[in-house]
């Protein structure tokens, strides 16, 4: 069964970096990844991409030989997409069950308010056999983040929401109430530029869609596990299973509020920090490779 996650957000939100950002992530551990490109106006892609719209159809040429607008065609390239789903599944085929696959749709609303093509292949992919989880971004916060992450008390936020949008009083009032008795939304904190946000934020979409990465057989498990090499019916990459299955998240960057700190109440201090790590640690590299190649010469003259 394959895995992926639809990355959603408005035009410019960061769709196509955390999809970059991820991709770097999964190769630096080896984990098979793709990343499938939806959208028809994306021309400037940072990811290597799997699979790319433009193979089928672009907004430009939309554009161009319908006389349609930037939305009118973008609305069009969705449908022509559902009508051609079958493009899609066979190209998805050819990447395999093993790979995790990313899915960059465009940002317009109106592909998920007023419409119903992107829905039906989202659909399509569900009953193709995808296990999806959807992320988005979102813009300033009115509160910290573990407020959001938590989902505390939300007449907070009914508060907050009525005053920005008073005409929507009434609707804020019950969208609140809805979610605090049934929990259906969660949140989750991401800075893609750091390695501990992103393996954090990897191990929380993994639990969600039910994903469990398997390492090679010879992979070694990270120090500190029992071994179970000897018993009968143990297999070495068991860790990996347990690790995402069950068990608190931890690690760095996994309490929201020691994001709180590094990303916005004392950003400027952990970046000025981080530097000067990053300073010593290019240091000890290059006096290594010094000291190594000091020996290399010693030799030679031997």
């Amino acid at each position: 069964m394959p895995f992926g996650e639809i990355v959603c957000g408005s035009p410019g939100s960061g769709k196509s970096t955390y999809c970059y950002g991820k991709y770097q992530l999964y190769t630096a551990l080896n984990r098979p990844v793709a990343v499938v490109n939806l959208d028809p106006a994306n021309e400037n892609i940072p990811y290597p991409c799997a699979i790319d719209i433009s193979s089928l159809i672009t907004l430009d040429d939309v554009m161009e030989e319908h006389e349609l607008g930037p939305n009118g065609g973008m609305l069009y390239c969705m449908e022509y997409l559902e009508t051609n789903y079958d493009w899609l599944e066979s190209r998805l085929k050819e990447l395999g069950n093993d790979v995790y696959i990313l899915f960059d749709i465009p940002g317009q609303v109106e592909l998920s308010t007023n419409h119903e093509s992107l829905k039906s292949i989202i659909a399509k992919l569900g009953k193709s056999g995808f296990r999806i989880d959807l992320i988005t971004q979102y813009g300033d916060l009115d509160f910290n983040l573990d407020f959001y992450t938590e989902v505390q008390d939300l007449s907070y936020l009914e508060n907050s929401l009525s005053q920005s949008t008073p005409r929507y009083t009434a609707l804020n009032m019950a969208v609140c109430s809805l979610i605090e008795d049934y929990g259906l939304v969660g949140f989750e904190t991401l800075a893609v530029e750091d390695k501990h946000s992103m393996l954090h934020l990897m191990r929380v979409v993994d639990r969600a869609v039910g994903c469990v990465f398997a390492p090679p057989a010879n992979a070694a498990g990270p120090p500190g596990i029992v071994s179970t090499s000897n018993a009968p019916s143990a297999r070495p990459n068991e860790y990996g299973l347990f690790s995402s299955a069950i068990g608190p998240l931890q690690g760095v960057r996994s309490d929201v509020r020691d994001v709180q700190e590094r990303w916005i109440d004392a950003k400027e201090e952990w970046d000025a920090f981080e530097r000067t790590q990053w300073r010593r640690e290019g240091e000890m590299v290059r006096d290594e490779a010094a000291k190594k190649s000091k020996i290399r010469e010693r030799r030679k003259v031997v």
